[in-house]
């Protein structure tokens, strides 16, 4: 695969100008500790959309901020460049299992799905006690 000039100047000119966007307003808490029922957020992900949606995940931990016990994969979005963001929804709720290090990404290849397709990795670990 070749990269030419032109394609080069576009993703310097698309980086410059969302990190220009990005940096030029004033930051937000997207996940806050101890707030929405979860005592920490830990693993943040975030993905721009077609749209220019902006899905940003993270790992709910329930309890503490412990890597092992009840954890989540939560969500937020944000439709206006990350001013301001929607209420956080679960995800992933893996129950009896952990779900963590969400790794989302946007899929633009697929003719089938114009507007992009989601995939969210994810690992999940089966806690047991030793006897």
């Amino acid at each position: 695969m070749s990269i030419t000039f032109k394609s080069v100047s576009f993703i310097a000119l698309f980086y410059t100008t969302l990190v220009g966007t990005l940096l030029a307003q004033e930051p937000t808490t997207v996940f806050a500790s101890g707030k929405d029922g979860y005592k920490s957020f830990r693993i943040p992900a975030i993905i721009s959309l077609k749209d220019g949606s902006l899905l940003a995940f993270a790992e709910g931990r329930v309890n503490n901020a412990g890597d092992f016990g009840n954890i989540d994969i939560v969500m937020r979005s944000s439709s206006d460049n990350g001013k301001s963001w929607y209420a956080l929804q679960v995800a992933v709720d893996a129950k009896e299992l952990q779900a963590g290090n969400p790794a989302p990404v946007v899929d633009l290849t697929d003719p089938a799905y114009p507007n992009g397709r989601i995939f969210l990795f994810i690992t999940r670990v089966i806690i047991t006690k030793a006897k």
